[in-house]
């Protein structure tokens, strides 16, 4: 594939002392990345600066720039889709 889905996320949690490289699993990434793009395959980029503040991911794809945030509770088990925009 050509062109696959990036994932770009600050790795450094804002609160908790943990990153989210530790609990965003492979599994977890290709859920999220399935259900947003139709893709298995992706790109992730942890960024390690500065901190994530609302524990956002953007998935870069087609054009399309979607947030993703992870919820508070189990944090890596469930996401919610904000928004898809146009980049």
């Amino acid at each position: 594939m050509a062109n696959k889905p990036l994932i770009t996320i600050k790795n450094n949690a804002q609160k908790g002392g943990y990153t989210f490289s530790d609990i965003l699993t492979k599994d977890i990434l290709l859920d999220v990345c399935a259900r947003i793009t139709g893709q298995e395959e992706y790109t992730v980029s942890f960024d390690g600066t500065g901190y994530n503040k609302g524990r956002l991911a953007l998935i870069e794809y087609a054009g399309k720039t979607t947030y993703v945030s992870f919820s508070e509770p189990g944090l890596a088990t469930q996401a919610l889709i904000l928004a898809g925009r146009t980049s």
